[in-house]
């Protein structure tokens, strides 16, 4: 088991999700930036964009594990679908 289409999507996929973590993690630390900048917050909300950031992480970490396995675990499950045959 292991079709290289399979590996290649999964792969891709977990690098679009993890972009666009990053860069919604970017736009929050923009945001609380701005805030401070106009007063409406104090320095100590960069505390919740820094854990924020570490359950970003944390969560990216776990993800990652379960990327591991994916393409065997879609392969197996297109199998038993009736959807997919070895070449």
């Amino acid at each position: 088991m292991g079709d290289p289409v399979i590996k290649s999507v999964v792969g891709w996929w977990f690098k679009l999700v993890a972009f666009l973590s990053f860069t919604a993690f970017l736009g929050v630390v923009m945001f609380i930036r701005t805030g401070i900048s106009a007063g409406m917050m104090t320095q100590g909300a960069y505390m919740y964009a820094g854990a924020a950031g570490v359950l970003m992480v944390l969560g990216l970490i776990v993800l990652y594990n379960k990327v591991k396995n994916a393409p065997e675990a879609i392969e197996g499950f297109l199998r038993r679908m009736g959807l997919y045959r070895d070449p």
